[in-house]
């Protein structure tokens, strides 16, 4: 699926992004809890991290597409957009993949209940030493693939924000699908039912992986919500997002 095949009206995002704050990242990364939102037709809903410097942008995450994978099951996938051209995954053959083991569009399992909560590890890498950006996928943090320094202009030296959070499409006039969990129509403050990425973090100029902070949220509609509880505990930065949807719109 090509992003300008669709109408860029129809996504909608509840997420926690950087502040301008005029630096350069080496990436990011987070734990995010693992759903199967039902979507319908062309519909897709998404949690994600994502990079952006100027118009490029990586995100990474799970999704629920059934145009990219002919189904509906939980998927690892990535969507590149270059200053030329915007892809899931390896369409236009921006990421090499590294990984046999995990492939790009692997089902993502188990899936997370109000009794019990799944979640898996994703984060962004960018080498200063060469300018290519790495996916690593899970706990012990397995290099999957990568994209060339080539593949970029401004993204090739580094990112300048970094978002959390979720993101779904929905074609005209039909109602938009569940965000994270779909549990309920406001956030229960509460990741037994919420939607979450926890342990959001940046990777600052010298590489160290840190907390993030200077933080804000953005949901562009109120079926969509995103809250930013901010610091919890010693190693935690923890976002709730979600919504059932039901958005049509104007």
């Amino acid at each position: 699926m090509i992003l300008s095949s669709m109408n860029l009206k129809n996504l909608m995002y509840a997420i926690v992004q950087k502040k301008n704050t005029n630096i350069v990242y080496h990436g990011g990364s987070a734990i995010i809890s693992i759903y199967n939102p039902k979507v319908e037709g062309t519909q897709y809903s998404s949690a994600r991290i994502k990079v952006l410097n100027g118009p490029e942008s990586i995100e990474v995450g799970w999704t629920v597409n059934p145009t990219l994978y002919n189904d509906t099951q939980t998927r690892l996938y990535t969507f590149t957009k270059t200053s030329s051209s915007s892809y899931f995954n390896t369409l236009c053959k921006s990421i090499i993949p590294i990984s046999t083991d995990i492939p790009l569009g692997i089902p993502i399992a188990p899936i997370s209940t109000t009794e019990q909560q799944f979640d898996m590890k994703f984060m962004l890498f960018w080498d200063s030493s060469n300018g290519n950006w790495f996916l690593k996928f899970g706990q012990d943090e397995t290099v999957i693939g990568f994209w060339p320094k080539n593949v970029f202009t401004a993204l090739g030296d580094g990112a300048n924000y970094v978002e959390w959070g979720g993101e779904v499409f929905s074609p005209p006039g039909v109602p938009s699908p569940p965000m994270g969990s779909g549990y309920s129509e406001r956030l229960e403050e509460n990741t037994k039912y919420d939607a979450c990425c926890r342990k959001i973090k940046t990777i600052n100029e010298i590489d160290y992986v840190v907390n993030a902070v200077d933080t804000e949220s953005f949901s562009d509609i109120v079926q969509y919500q995103v809250i930013d509880e901010g610091r919890v505990g010693a190693d935690q930065h923890l976002v709730l997002f979600g919504g059932v949807g039901g958005y049509i719109g104007e």
